[in-house]
């Protein structure tokens, strides 16, 4: 009797603990599920740092271990990422998605070696995806533009329309000089977007490159509407402007060029004169080339200056006068050595009408512009009543 109830307590005992265990694994296997599906939830939300830790706890199969090297990508931690996108392929070798996000950060972090290798296979065993030869010529092009020609081409067997490759092959071509072929793809890209700033730039610098300088100029106008007005483009477009005999357009945008990005440029200031020239301004056009020589050869206009404020100083108006006069012709475009100029010569001249030429001058030289232009011209119009009523 016992022994049939301690065999009975027995099996009790062992069916409790099978029940216990199998309740026990069911729960765990609903755990991992659950780290994997919360993990997921998070990395959609961009959340990756959360997601990598719920990752960890979930089964790590391939397509986990993919979007754990995702998640280290998006947060910027490459080597973590590669090392990841390896472990996946370990798994999953055949993974086309794992091996394409590969091979992108290979080639976003410049390990040419790498990247060749797996859009090579990516491509041979894909045939119809353009993406691949795309980024095969990508890749190319870090070594040299002509390799990877036949690889964009390859791209456009299998999608005529796709306009990265378009732009490319566009490029490549431009920069070729083989404006002829670069155009069919140029004219490909701007039917798809009239407005694309990068197939417009190779647009206007093809037209510009081959003295199509009309065609430069409604270009590089598109351009600047679209907020791509560097000062490369303003500049050819300043040029294509002369070229074109417009020289108002082209003194405006040689101006903008020295107010808004390069003071001492001295081609700028070489071109805006001849181009003054051009519309008759010759003191004007002459001043500016002054400046261009100027800005070429090194200037003592500060160094004379200096002396003159010293003579100034000891009210030396005579010497003032003479070194304020080197000073300008070192700088014509010296405002201050100029207006100090008709200052010492307003204390030294008893001619008035020499004195007033210097302010005239002045006002001449800089207009409202200068710094001391509103000096200048009230005191060249009280010279003026004064020459007036002396004449009475």
């Amino acid at each position: 009797m016992k022994n049939n109830t301690y065999f009975i307590l027995l099996l009790c005992s062992l069916i409790f603990i099978s029940t216990h265990a199998q309740k026990s694994n069911i729960d765990a296997g609903r755990d991992v599920a659950l780290y994997s599906q919360s993990g997921d939830s998070l990395f959609e939300l961009g959340d990756y740092s959360r997601a990598i830790i719920e990752y960890q706890n979930a089964e790590i199969d391939a397509n986990v271990h993919f979007k754990i090297a995702k998640s280290y990508e998006a947060l910027g931690f490459s080597k973590e990422a590669i090392t990841h996108f390896k472990m996946a392929l370990e798994k999953d070798a055949s993974n086309v998605l794992i091996q394409y996000n590969y091979g992108k950060l290979l080639y976003s972090l410049g390990n040419i070696k790498q990247a060749n290798p797996v859009f090579a296979a990516l491509a041979e065993n894909n045939a119809e995806n353009p993406n691949y030869p795309y980024y095969q010529g990508l890749l190319a092009e870090k070594e040299n533009d002509t390799l990877a020609i036949p690889f964009y081409l390859s791209a456009l067997k299998d999608d005529p329309n796709h306009l990265n490759t378009v732009y490319r092959l566009a490029k490549i071509l431009t920069e070729k000089r083989k404006f002829n072929q670069a155009k069919l793809y140029i004219t490909q890209g701007l039917k798809a977007d009239e407005k694309s700033s990068k197939f417009l730039i190779l647009k206007a610098l093809s037209a510009f490159y081959q003295d199509e300088f009309h065609d430069a100029i409604t270009s590089f106008n598109k351009l600047i509407e679209l907020g791509e007005g560097t000062e490369q483009f303003l500049e050819k477009l300043a040029i294509s402007y002369a070229k074109t005999y417009q020289y108002q357009l082209a003194v405006n945008t040689f101006e903008k060029l020295i107010k808004e990005y390069d003071p001492k440029n001295a081609s700028y200031f070489y071109n805006l004169g001849k181009c003054l020239m051009g519309i008759e301004q010759y003191e004007k056009g002459r001043l500016n080339i002054e400046m261009a020589i100027a800005l070429r050869t090194p200037s003592l206009d500060s160094e004379y200056v200096s002396i003159a404020a010293s003579y100034n100083r000891e009210k030396n108006y005579k010497k003032t006068i003479e070194y304020l006069n080197k000073a300008i012709k070192e700088n014509p475009f010296n405002q201050y050595a100029q207006y100090q100029l008709a200052i010492a010569a307003d204390n030294y001249y008893e001619d008035d009408s020499e004195v007033l030429k210097l302010y005239e001058q002045y006002i001449l030289n800089f207009d409202k512009e200068g710094d001391f232009y509103q000096l200048a011209f009230t005191r060249a119009n009280d010279l003026k009543q004064k020459i007036h009523l002396s004449k009475e």
